[in-house]
């Protein structure tokens, strides 16, 4: 409940003295206009989650012996290297832009791939994509298309 006083002076006829009036009014009238108004809501403000960049995303997965990688629309890094075992990749997602390109679902870090026995077929998307190949040997023939 809000309210205010207001005092006035008033002279009454001579010898009479001053007479002091003091008048306090409760505003409940606008108090619930303004909770109609907003519909009874109190409005606050909530703050917007960190931003950050996101992470391109690369599937590496093998059919009839043919290595294929197809990136997203975001900017993508990968190293492919020889494994361990015969007709074995890894493929390791790098940072680009200053973002980790996940392989798999799984962030700068290594993904063995086997069973590579033909060819490596790569589509990477739009972006500005970085494919690094180091001492690996494809067996039929390889196909890298980068975005950007």
């Amino acid at each position: 409940m809000t309210h205010f006083s207001a005092t006035s002076h008033s002279r009454l006829s001579a010898g009479q003295g001053r007479q002091t009036q003091t008048r306090t009014v409760y505003l409940f009238a606008k108090v619930i206009y303004m909770a109609f108004k907003t519909g009874g809501r109190k409005c606050k403000f909530e703050s917007l989650e960190n931003r950050q960049m996101m992470a391109g995303d690369v599937v590496a997965s093998v059919h009839a012996g043919t290595l294929f990688i197809k990136g997203d629309n975001l900017s993508n890094g990968i190293t492919i290297t020889a494994g361990a075992i015969p007709n074995q990749v890894i493929i390791t997602g790098t940072t680009v832009a200053g973002s980790g390109t996940t392989v798999n679902g799984l962030t700068n870090t290594p993904v063995a791939v086997n069973n590579v026995t033909k060819s490596m077929k790569i589509n990477m998307q739009a972006g500005n994509d970085v494919v690094t190949v180091n001492n690996l040997t494809v067996n039929g023939s390889t196909k890298i298309k980068g975005g950007a």
